[in-house]
């Protein structure tokens, strides 16, 4: 799960803790949980009002049972639009200090670093059937597209070795596009917000008319 706003996911993510053996959180709502716990995460935007919630979904995956991995390390730049001078630092409480933050001050974090790629890749090989939206940084961006490729690619060897993968939004599915060549994928969606609407077990608006339009027809 990727994307910049928690507020837009944490319903699926409370959603996926009751279904799911292990969940993976990356992009700019990362540094919202990485917030949560601790770590300074520099200039980052991170959303103040949802650091308890993040806590609270933390808690809710260690009672359940449930792997919830946020990134070890991130790419870091001072430009939002320009990886001159980009480097890769830790994401960790116990690395951050006053004096030493982990996301220097004036830095942005743009980026899943190169163990968190591997990491979430090895996590997504290992599972059987993977549901991926959102990217894990500013992958327009090339010196921040390496996070983002690398769970691309994680997915299609998923693919290729019999997991069912589902990949939902524009930005994921451009993601995906991008590389060449392009990964196998089981599905693909550019419905984002309708297809984390399903993921919550919410019932679509045109699949609820469908199934009222069938009661009718049988009816008469």
């Amino acid at each position: 799960m990727g994307g910049a706003k928690v507020r837009d996911k944490i319903k699926v993510i409370h959603s996926l803790i009751q279904q799911a053996d292990i969940i993976l959180i990356g992009g700019r709502m990362a540094f919202t949980f990485l917030a949560a716990e601790g770590v300074a995460v520099g200039k980052t935007q991170i959303e103040e009002d949802w650091l308890e919630p993040c806590r609270a979904m933390r808690q809710l995956a260690r009672d359940c049972g449930v792997q919830l991995l946020l990134p070890q390390d991130a790419v870091v730049a001072r430009s939002l639009d320009d990886e001159c001078g980009c480097c890769t630092v830790p994401l960790t409480p116990t690395c951050c200090s006053s004096a030493a933050p982990c996301v220097p001050e004036g830095c942005y974090g743009l980026d899943i670093g190169p163990k968190t790629a591997a990491a979430f890749s090895e996590a997504i090989q290992g599972c059987k059937l993977v549901f991926w939206n959102g990217p894990m940084g500013r992958f327009e961006v090339p010196g921040f597209a390496a996070g983002t490729a690398a769970v691309a690619e994680a997915l299609g060897h998923a693919t290729e070795n019999g997991s069912i993968t589902v990949v939902g939004g524009g930005d994921s599915v451009s993601a995906v596009k991008k590389l060449q060549p392009m990964p196998p994928i089981s599905f693909l969606s550019t419905g984002g917000g309708a297809s984390l609407e399903l993921i919550r077990g919410q019932l679509l608006p045109a699949i609820k008319a469908l199934a009222n339009a069938a009661t009718v027809h049988n009816f008469n």
